[in-house]
């Protein structure tokens, strides 16, 4: 199939069918942007918000990942529909995050209210849902960082039985936007974890949690190992952005973020993405100003993994 060659930019298209909605918003819709990824880094650069404008970016090598890709199309114009369907948002917030009254405490945020009362624009609620709480940890955490918080191995086979229990107990994000990402709230979860074991989560070492909860569930998970140190002797809280694999606050360096507050959880890269360069051409993923000695340090093998 021969290519159209357009003499406009992604962004400039996307900018113009935003301004089109922006009277009432009842013609919105999600946009995607599908593109190399050289080109998508561009859109990532410090200094520009061109990517703001997209729900959803897709990578043209992450063809082998289609069912995937489609499933999340299925929810941005599920979800698309939903808000455009639940307006005002400042009367129907427990219908967007799938909640009851009983549950108002998990979105008693002042930035949640704020936005819910400024605007009837469903891009504007879709971007602020999407950018800060479906794609970010924070007030909700993704399945990795649960089974982290839990001290179990990503792959291990019985992490079906943490997560049954925790969607039982209402832990399960079920608002708008749930079919594109799975995601948890992460204060149900921290208290059932405290109920679990004991006690505060990071008091623990992966193994004594494994250990713990394989009395709870009969079940002999497998404990999770350090990126850096190898080792399940570690309090591991934290995922690394990067290569996804377990760690703590003591084995990584934290991301500059222009996202702030309390709805998002800083991200951080382990220390082994770090001493193997794969942070260099992350534009998305600086290190912030304060872990740049922790990072030289590194980097010259002044600290030291397994």
């Amino acid at each position: 199939m021969q290519e159209l060659l357009v003499s406009y930019k992604a962004s400039t298209l996307a900018q113009y069918l935003r301004d089109l909605a922006s009277d009432d918003g009842n013609q919105d819709f999600p946009i995607v942007l599908h593109s190399a990824e050289e080109k998508i880094r561009e859109y990532f650069h410090p200094e520009k918000t061109a990517h703001d404008l997209f729900d959803h970016i897709i990578k043209k090598t992450a063809r082998k990942d289609a069912d995937e890709e489609k499933r999340k199309l299925d929810a941005l114009t599920e979800g698309y529909a939903r808000l455009l369907e639940l307006r005002p948002y400042n009367e129907k917030l427990f219908e967007i995050f799938g909640l009851d009254q009983r549950r108002e405490y998990l979105i008693n945020h002042q930035e949640i209210h704020d936005l819910a009362a400024t605007t009837k624009i469903p891009h504007i609620f879709a971007r602020f849902l999407l950018k800060r709480l479906i794609n970010r940890n924070g007030i909700l955490i993704d399945e990795l960082t649960v089974l982290a918080r839990c001290g179990i191995k990503a792959g291990d086979a019985g992490k079906a039985l943490i997560f049954d229990e925790l969607r039982r107990l209402g832990a399960h994000y079920s608002g708008v936007f749930c079919g594109f990402r799975s995601m948890w709230w992460r204060l149900t979860v921290e208290t059932a974890l405290e109920e679990w074991l004991g006690g505060v989560v990071n008091s623990f070492t992966a193994q004594e949690r494994t250990a713990i909860l394989a009395k709870k569930f009969g079940y002999a998970f497998e404990p999770a190992k350090s990126a850096w140190s190898n080792s399940t002797n570690e309090r591991i809280t934290h995922v690394c952005s990067i290569c996804e694999r377990a760690t703590l606050v003591a084995h990584s360096v934290a991301v500059h973020e222009q996202l702030s507050g309390p709805l998002v959880e800083r991200r951080r890269i382990c220390f082994n993405c770090i001493q193997e360069d794969r942070h260099i051409d992350r534009t998305d993923m600086r290190i912030d100003a304060l872990d740049k000695p922790v990072e030289d340090a590194v980097r010259k093998g002044k600290i030291k993994g397994e």
